[in-house]
């Protein structure tokens, strides 16, 4: 099937998709406004507006009696305000429809504020399990405060309902990619994997506002990167009752692995702060098995498998804290540390054959490597308002350096029979990183309806890392330094950008345009060589996405972006790697060019009765695609570098549901499909590959009883392409059992690791006169019994400004909303 049809294909599912869900019901909002004694209150303005975009819909009058009415509302989410300048009444608050909920009556939860409460806001939920997800020009929003649900529950609880967004073990991935950014309150968070996981692990989720996904990210971020962004938008001061907390919880794995954190928490008048101590212990290990066929000049056949311990230990510990200043603002730090050991003993056998299948060598192999890991991590900024309420300034800084300590030692054990002397090498690697980050950004809203956003961005990087290699030598039986396997190599880039942006917003229309400009300065060196070499650039990064808001459950988009892949540090040291014993040359490629993507995204999105459904078809065209390739030199011996090649062009559609499924359980999932043509570099023999992808995943959590919930989360990996191969599909299925006690203070969790012990990893890789295929499994299966209980003190009678009264809805309604 060439192009022109598969996207033919791709539109007329769009459509079939939009056509499916353009079946809207309608429905009615009434009430009456009474002053605080109960009187109706006459020639009140009642403004109608869309949730979303904050657009007036209607407006209407208050009769003599006081009472207004709109009709032929579609179902969504509505914010209502009310006023009268003359007798200095204001009320604004927040009514859903839903399919269960079509004719709302606020009789008995609306009455006017006086002046001096005027601006307050408040909510009327009329249901207490709707799901509310939102399409922005440049985003999709999962408005987390407004999920019930999520009572007494984490941050991973809620990423695990948000749209795109999965959660395998301990990873998130956005669309199935694991190469995200994720952000706190717009500010970079820069640890990951487990750390990461255990960090929003210990988040209360009823501290999140809202969880924003940036599927096709705009001029105002980074441009670094092409997995997308996940930004968490906690509350603000006012919305979080003044509490103090302790949160603590332990996970216990068959592996004989288990962690365990204490988190501490304190939200006051005016600052709140947070202390978060993790200690982890896994047994991690994997298996493998690998073959390669050398056809020319001469047929061999290598045969290697081995078992790989590597047990670890991690320290984490973060500190958040908030406080208000200059009366129109906050400041922020977060400062981070983290230490990691671990061990890794690896035994093998390797064994080759002739093409009469004759053993013509055989080995074991015992490698032993001690890694320490430290970070430490300075993170502070500013947001504030200058001038006026139309004028926004955040700042924000931050410093982290990282440090890898790493001693080696290995040895291969021939038989006898060869006649062959063992081999022994030990080296000792060190790696010092540093980040510089500083980030000033301004808004400014021009009008009505247009916003201006400017902003600069610094990032500086510095990598010195030095290996020293020991070789044994047989004849005098001591090691001496080997110089063909030993290094020094220093690496610096300064990426200067600056961005502006507009956003317009017209009656059912929104427009984002910009552009970023960054600069790129970088040098390496390879130290006591003379080699050295520097690569500076400086590139322009459009972007633009137009959204049509149909109605308030029904919206598209269409967006544009160019984004880049730099090259990491290690891909380009220039040192040549020559081992004897394997047969095997390796190199960086210092003149490798970043590579860049252009994306074009168009996305529908309907959301009704609670459940969100989100097509997505997609065009993504990739130039100097940074490769790891393999060739033949010398007949027998593999060389390994990284090339660009020539472009990637991925083009399919993404698909998610989420939402309550029957009244009872909710489903969260999404399947993607996907064709990628691969184009080989003209100045060398590596051939263009394509290959189909198809990636889908599912989460599911049923109430059994008020507290107690089954929870299943299914995973299916097809093919994925590489330069020169491919890896097989995969696919692992998760059980458990959640409970919640003590009004959700106490959460016990059970479940069942890749249950049929299927998680394992296949790489196919054909290259010149040679064929590879290695197979990797991992410990996966395992049994989990986690425990986390939340101490705590919450007044919800406390506010930091004066509260409005809290409103009330009739028993009438909110049991019809079930």
């Amino acid at each position: 099937m060439n192009k022109t049809k598969v996207l033919l294909v791709l539109v007329i599912l769009f459509m079939t998709f939009s056509n499916c869900f353009s079946q809207i019901k309608t429905g009615s909002i009434k009430g009456t406004v009474v002053d605080e004694k109960g009187v109706p209150v006459s020639d009140c303005k009642v403004r109608l507006l869309s949730f979303s975009e904050m657009k007036v819909l209607e407006t209407i009058v208050t009769d003599s009696t006081g009472k207004y009415f709109f009709t032929n509302l579609v179902t969504g989410r509505y914010n209502i305000r009310i006023t009268n300048k003359e007798k200095k009444i204001s009320n604004n608050f927040d009514v859903t429809i839903q399919d269960s909920l079509l004719n709302i009556n606020t009789d008995s939860a609306v009455s006017p504020k006086t002046a001096d409460k005027i601006n307050t806001t408040e909510q009327i939920d009329v249901t207490s399990e709707k799901q509310v997800y939102e399409m922005f020009v440049d985003k999709n929003v999962y408005n987390v405060s407004h999920d019930n649900s999520l009572k007494g529950m984490n941050v991973i609880d809620a990423l695990k309902k948000t749209p795109f967004v999965s959660v395998e073990n301990m990873s998130i991935l956005l669309k199935a990619n694991p190469n995200i950014k994720f952000k706190l309150n717009d500010s970079p968070v820069n640890i990951s994997g487990e750390q990461l996981y255990q960090f929003l692990l210990s988040m209360p989720a009823e501290n999140v506002l809202a969880i924003e996904v940036y599927t096709n990210p705009g001029v105002k971020q980074s441009s670094e990167g092409t997995g997308g962004i996940i930004n968490i938008v906690l509350k603000k001061e006012e919305e979080i009752p003044e509490n103090k907390n302790i949160n603590a919880g332990t996970y216990y794995y068959s592996t004989n692995s288990y962690n365990g954190f204490l988190g501490l928490g304190i939200n006051e008048k005016n600052y709140d702060a947070s202390l978060f101590y993790n200690y982890s212990r896994f047994n991690n290990s994997s298996n493998f098995d690998r073959k390669k066929i050398i056809y020319n000049p001469q047929y061999s056949e290598i045969f290697q498998s081995g078992i790989t311990p590597s047990p670890s230990s991690t320290h984490y510990i973060t500190l958040n804290a908030d406080k208000s200043v200059l009366k129109k603002g906050n400041i922020n730090f977060m400062g981070t540390f983290l230490s990691n050991t671990s061990n890794s003993d690896r035994t093998g056998q390797s064994s080759y054959y002739d093409i009469l299948g004759n053993q013509t060598n055989k080995y074991s192999s015992e490698n032993n490597s001690d890694t320490k890991f430290t970070s430490l991590e300075l993170t502070s900024g500013l947001t504030t308002k200058i001038a006026n309420e139309k004028n926004n300034l955040n700042v924000t800084a931050s410093y982290k350096t990282d440090n890898i300590r790493n001693d080696f030692s290995g040895k291969q054990i021939y038989e006898p029979v060869y006649n062959r002397k063992d081999y022994m090498i030990k080296s000792g690697f060190q790696q010092d990183l540093k980040n510089f980050y500083f980030k000033p950004e301004f808004s400014t809203k021009f009008s009505k309806t247009l916003t201006f956003n400017t902003g600069g961005e610094f990032s500086g990087f510095k990598n010195k890392n030095e290996n020293n290699v020991l070789n044994f030598d047989t004849t005098t039986n001591q090691f001496y330094y080997d110089n063909n396997l030993s290094n020094n190599f220093e690496y610096n880039r300064n990426i200067y950008s600056a961005y502006l942006e507009t956003i317009a917003n017209f009656s059912n229309l929104s427009l984002s345009a910009g552009l970023r400009m960054e600069k790129t300065n970088s040098d390496g060196n390879l130290v006591g060589t003379g080699n050295s070499f520097e690569n500076n650039y400086t590139d322009f990064f459009p972007a633009f996405s137009l959204l049509k808001t149909i109605n308030p459950n029904n919206s598209i988009r269409v967006s544009y972006s160019k984004r880049l892949n730099r090259p990491e540090a290690f891909y380009l040291n220039p040192f040549v790697n020559k081992n004897n014993v394997t047969l095997t040359v390796s190199t960086g490629n210092p003149y490798l060019s970043p590579e860049y993507s252009h994306t074009v995204e168009l996305s529908y999105i309907n959301s009704t009765g609670g459940i969100n459904i989100n097509p997505t078809v997609f065009f993504k065209a990739t130039n100097n695609v940074i490769a790891y390739v393999k060739s033949i030199i010398d007949s027998n011996i593999t060389f390994s570098t990284y090339k660009n090649l020539n472009k990637t062009n991925s083009y399919g559609i993404d698909l998610s549901i989420s939402g309550l499924f029957f009244k009872r359980a909710y489903l969260n999932g999404g399947i993607s499909y996907y064709k990628s043509d691969l184009s080989g570099d003209v100045n060398s023999d590596i051939n263009g590959n394509s290959i189909s992808t198809l990636k889908a995943n599912c989460s599911i959590s049923i109430p059994v009883t008020l507290i107690l919930s089954l929870d299943l989360y299914y995973l299916y990996q097809g093919k994925k392409l590489k330069p020169q191969g491919y890896t097989e599909p995969y696919q692992f299925l998760n059980a458990g059992i959640s409970l919640r006690l003590m009004d959700s203070k106490l959460n016990i969790r059970l479940s069942a690791n890749d249950i049929f012990n299927s998680q394992r990893l296949k790489a196919i890789s054909d290259y010149e006169d040679s064929y590879e295929e290695s197979l990797n499994k991992q410990n996966s299966q395992s049994i989990m019994l986690g425990i986390n209980f939340m101490w705590g003190k919450i007044d919800n009678k406390k506010s930091k400004e004066p509260k409005s009264k809290k409103t009330k809805i009739p028993d009438t309604d909110l049991k019809e909303s079930y």
